[in-house]
């Protein structure tokens, strides 16, 4: 049966595709149907965002995850050409049917967590999911509060 997923975008009320926007708010979910774990799956495509200016944004940076595991684990990251960069990992602690966890990161007061390099190719920065040890059942709920960067007048935008 799979693992059944979704994005949902919060603020704006869709997908930030037109416009220009400083900052979102996108909420992720899934439901595991089996023990079938999402493998390296983009949730936030950089590219597709119109910044600050208009533009795809330079990065994204994450200001606050709010999350509910339960069942699994989930690995969040930045997708970059060089290696991934792990935004954050979240686990139940095992995939028995009550294993339930739930926490927040937040780094507000530091301006977000960012990847460390600017995009050489329109996939870096993208903020994608795996999920490990899922099991009937297994879900997760994730809020992710984001701020886009702008390039630069003389960047050059890819």
């Amino acid at each position: 049966m799979a693992i059944t997923a979704a994005v949902k975008w919060i603020m704006p009320v869709a997908a930030p595709t037109q416009g220009a926007h400083k900052r979102a708010q996108v909420q992720l979910v899934a439901l595991a149907g089996d023990a079938t774990n999402e493998a390296d799956v983009v949730k936030v495509d950089r590219s597709a965002i119109f910044g600050p200016n208009g533009a795809a944004p330079k990065k994204i940076a994450i200001t606050r995850i709010q999350y509910s595991v339960a069942s699994l684990g989930v690995k969040l990251y930045f997708e970059e050409a060089g290696g991934d960069e792990v935004i954050a990992y979240m686990s139940a602690g095992s995939n028995t049917e009550d294993a339930v966890a739930d926490g927040e990161f937040d780094w507000t007061k530091t301006g977000g967590m960012v990847p460390a390099a600017a995009p050489a190719v329109a996939t870096d920065g993208d903020i994608k999911l795996s999920t490990y040890g899922a099991a009937l059942n297994s879900s997760y709920s994730i809020t992710l509060d984001l701020k886009f960067k702008a390039f630069r007048k003389d960047e050059v935008i890819v």
